[in-house]
């Protein structure tokens, strides 16, 4: 950059700064400011330093979890209309017949972690095939096939027509799409750099909800149940589940946190089925910790 550069550039100000934090969704730090203003020279550095320190004295931002990193403080409050709503639970069907054992309500957020070919894209396939009686209400968003796979996958559970919910491809700022009242279905939610950032994307989705739910699909190490991203992950979550595979063979799916059990007596928190995956898609031998009969 040359001098001329740094002449016609604008005194960095509070008045330029405070429009870009004030419009931040969850956590952000002070390089992305830098790179958005293009902000090199120390002098500048410093100025923005002292304008960040001051909003936090404010009580305009607070300080993250590190160094750099700052998030807007929000003190606006939505009243609760709770007269208006009926108390029942979506009418949304699970893989594994989880819908006997696990309510879920509007709005609401859902996560299947798994490990690497564990049935996550089976699981939220079978998902989509239950609950096909939605139709446009049901929407799915894949970021793991592409077309001539998810045709494949759609043949192999007997779809031979084009199925009644709508499928795009999307693989980031799913908050900026999700309609707010409807049955979402999101394969997967992609790692980032900034893994600890897994959980804005979570809350801001869930925050765009309205009269809707939405599954997502996270990645997590073999052998544990959190995904990338942490035992935070669980908060914003109605239902949480974990898959991984056996040394056997079979898929195992664990039930980590399931907020409200249709029956107290059969609560399915932290109880696991088993089952076979053929062809990538289907669900065989199914067992429960109850030893139900589908």
């Amino acid at each position: 950059m040359t001098d001329r550069d740094n002449r016609d550039r604008p005194e960095l100000t509070r008045t330029i700064i405070e429009p870009y934090v004030l419009s931040a969704e969850g956590e952000f730090t002070t390089d992305q400011i830098r790179r958005h203003f293009e902000i090199e020279s120390r002098s500048a550095k410093d100025n923005l330093r002292q304008i960040l320190g001051r909003m936090v004295k404010e009580g305009v931002l607070r300080r993250g979890r590190r160094d750099g990193v700052f998030e807007r403080v929000d003190i606006q409050l939505e009243e609760m209309d709770w007269g208006k709503a009926d108390g029942e639970p979506l009418p949304i069907l699970w893989p594994l017949d989880l819908h006997k054992y696990c309510h879920v309500f509007a709005p609401g957020i859902g996560i299947i972690s798994g490990s690497s070919n564990a049935g996550k894209s089976a699981f939220c396939m079978q998902f989509c095939e239950l609950n096909k009686g939605l139709g446009q209400r049901l929407v799915a968003f894949d970021n793991e096939s592409g077309p001539q796979l998810y045709a494949r996958r759609l043949r192999t559970i007997g779809e031979t027509v084009t199925p009644p919910w709508k499928v795009y491809q999307r693989d980031h700022q799913f908050d900026d799409v999700i309609n707010p009242d409807a049955i979402s279905v999101i394969d997967y939610l992609p790692i980032p750099q900034e893994v600890y950032t897994l959980q804005s994307q979570v809350d801001a989705i869930w925050r765009r909800l309205r009269g809707g739910f939405c599954l997502i699909a996270l990645q997590k190490p073999k052998g544990r149940d959190d995904a990338f991203g942490g035992f935070m992950l669980r908060g914003r979550a109605q239902l949480y589940m974990a898959l991984d595979t056996e040394s056997n063979g079979t898929f195992k799916l664990k039930v980590v946190k399931a907020k409200t059990p249709v029956d107290p007596s059969k609560n399915p928190n932290d109880k696991e089925w088993t089952f076979w995956l053929e062809r990538g898609v289907h669900f065989m031998n199914p067992s429960n910790p109850f030893g139900d009969s589908r």
